[in-house]
């Protein structure tokens, strides 16, 4: 069932619970350590373009990740991942975090 979601940028508190959800919905923990990798990086990292999806207690359970990147040498910016607690899945969390 679909709802309408609260966003917001992620805080240094939701990086553990990103690094949960993002690992929850992804087969391998690779997609997480991708997240941290670009959470490290200076040159990727982008400031309040990590979002999340909030439930009711205002607890993360969806995400979506904006960094830098080239498409040659022009600048762009790289939606990866985009990810939602399995059982969250189909109810819009994922959408709203990527709108945000």
């Amino acid at each position: 069932m679909s709802r309408t979601w609260n966003t917001r940028a992620e805080t240094g508190a939701d990086i553990p619970v990103v690094r949960d959800i993002v690992t929850a919905a992804f087969p391998t923990p690779e997609e997480a350590a991708l997240v941290d990798a670009l959470r490290a990086d200076p040159g990727a990292w982008i400031e309040g373009l990590s979002l999340v999806a909030v439930d009711d207690s205002d607890r993360p359970v969806g995400h979506a990740l904006l960094t830098r990147c080239h498409i040659g040498d022009r600048p762009a910016l790289c939606l990866a991942p985009v990810a939602v607690r399995p059982e969250r899945q189909r109810g819009g969390a994922g959408t709203a975090a990527v709108r945000a």
